[in-house]
């Protein structure tokens, strides 16, 4: 009995602590106005073989004025930043995200405290203001209710906090705050040359994508002829906004929802197994009250309640299971995988927990049931009491019995095994592929100076360049060098090809 309720409640709680992360990323609506209205958009040059590429604030400009078919544009960076955030004499390192002042109005997003950033605070040289994550306002504020009366020092540099983010809010992923892009990069907000930021628009009411597309081009196409020396690549890519933030954690959370409903499957199976064993145990018993008069229908009641019983047990153990699974999934989990920190044992996540408790429950006693009650016969009975051997044909059907639920448990746990060699195997091959450099004896660490310190790009160069002089004096350094995007460390950049 024991084995049997901890078998199901470890397949009741990792499917309920699974599903939790699934609704939670995959199925909850997006925090969004119309969100189907949201695209990505970047530049691209397929005769370059570049998919995709960042594009100037400027162009971005042009587009926004001289295009109908978008209702706003507005514009990230391609990448996030670590900003060093200073408290209590402590600096922690947070993921800053810069974003034009219109960024919060065009996903159409309330923030439950504050507010978004004003047309006037994205300007160079306004004040300097900020809005948190809801994870950060709790993780490192503590959830103050003043929180808009506080201000933040980061990189040196105070800021002024002006609002707070919803809950699971993640754009870009990993966002703990976000600060307005023209006061941070004035010098890149005017320069033609500079490409670094890809455009986020609301499309206008009605206006399919591929429509939105052509008239990019179009207005490219005019901006090239009127500034011809900073020609951009012609082609536009629109992606979806759902697609851009959910499409990459798609495949790991439904893989990992499907084998542990093979978890809960094989739990089943041996659960069953083990009803069955224990119903041959019970053979005379059943066989005496049927010949007593009970019916078939009431034996079958009277073992379907007893594993009621049980499962109600399991499931109750199953969702402290899944509660200790949800926080050890949520720290496994990249953290590059949206609104995870919203996944909980929430009203949907107690109903899957129940039907699977439904599931489990009808799966693992319906069969043991109605074997029990089919050999509980008055001749049966008769037999039992005389002490005359069960008919072979009853042997028959229980020794079919088990060993179809011996094959299942066998076939089941071989899918699950078959699944983690491959998932082992590819990993092998992975560590197996040559990068094209040796990492032995390598080091790599992050450095971020601070904006206040180093404004203009001369001073980090030189920075930099004199950081490498030092690194290059010390006895045990070989060699030393800085790079903008560590090998295999970042998803930014194309592929080019080399003849």
């Amino acid at each position: 009995t024991a084995t049997a309720v901890l078998l199901l409640a470890l397949g009741i709680g990792l499917v309920t602590a699974v599903f939790s992360l699934v609704d939670a990323v995959l199925l909850a609506p997006l925090p969004f106005e119309e969100p189907d209205r949201l695209v990505w958009l970047w530049q691209s040059d397929p005769p370059a073989g570049v998919p995709m590429v960042e594009i100037s604030f400027p162009v971005l400009r042009d587009l926004q004025e001289r295009s109908r078919s978008f209702e706003t544009l507005a514009g990230l960076p391609s990448t996030t930043s670590l900003a060093s955030y200073e408290a209590g004499g402590e600096s922690v390192d947070v993921t800053a995200a810069l974003a034009t002042g219109n960024f919060f109005s065009v996903l159409g997003v309330d923030l439950p405290v504050g507010r978004g950033f004003l047309p006037e605070e994205d300007r160079a040289g306004s004040p300097a203001v900020v809005v948190i994550s809801h994870r950060f306002w709790q993780q490192e504020l503590g959830g103050d209710p003043h929180v808009l009366e506080r201000s933040l020092r980061l990189d040196g540099s105070v800021h002024q906090v002006v609002g707070v983010a919803p809950e699971g809010f993640s754009v870009p992923a990993g966002a703990d705050l976000w600060t307005p892009m023209s006061p941070a990069l004035p010098q890149y907000v005017e320069d033609r040359g500079i490409r670094f930021v890809h455009g986020l628009g609301r499309l206008a009411e009605g206006v399919h994508p591929d429509e939105a597309k052509a008239e990019l081009e179009e207005v490219l196409a005019q901006v090239a002829v009127e500034y011809p020396q900073f020609a951009a690549p012609p082609e536009v890519v629109l992606t979806s906004l759902e697609e851009s933030l959910l499409g990459g954690s798609r495949p790991l959370l439904l893989l990992s929802l499907g084998a542990v409903l093979l978890v809960l499957l094989v739990a089943c199976t041996n659960v069953a197994h083990l009803f069955l064993v224990r119903g041959h145990g019970r053979r005379r018993e059943m066989t005496v009250r049927a010949a007593l008069g009970a019916g078939r229908g009431q034996l079958v009641q009277e073992l379907l309640l007893e594993m009621a019983l049980l499962t109600s047990i399991a499931v109750g153990l199953g969702l402290l299971v899944a509660q200790g699974a949800i926080h050890i999934l949520k720290a496994m989990v990249p953290a590059e995988v949206p609104r995870l920190e919203t996944a909980t044992l929430d009203p949907r996540a107690l109903a899957v927990a129940a039907l699977a408790t439904l599931l489990a429950a009808a799966g693992a006693a319906l069969l043991p049931s109605l074997k029990s009650s089919l050999s509980a016969s008055a001749a049966e009975a008769l037999r039992t009491a005389s002490g005359i051997p069960a008919s072979g044909r009853g042997s028959s059907r229980r020794r079919s019995s088990r060993s179809l639920l011996a094959v299942s448990e066998i076939a089941l746990s071989l899918v699950l095994l078959l699944g983690a060699s491959l998932l082992v195997r590819s990993l092998l091959s992975l560590r197996s592929i040559d990068p094209g450099f040796s990492p032995r004896k390598v080091l790599a660490f992050t450095l971020e100076l601070p904006a206040d310190r180093y404004p203009e790009v001369p001073r980090r160069t030189a920075f930099f360049e004199r950081l490498e002089e030092e690194l290059a004096a010390l006895p045990r350094v070989a060699a030393d060098g800085a790079v903008l995007m560590r090998p295999l460390k970042t998803t930014n950049g194309w592929d080019l090809p080399v003849t």
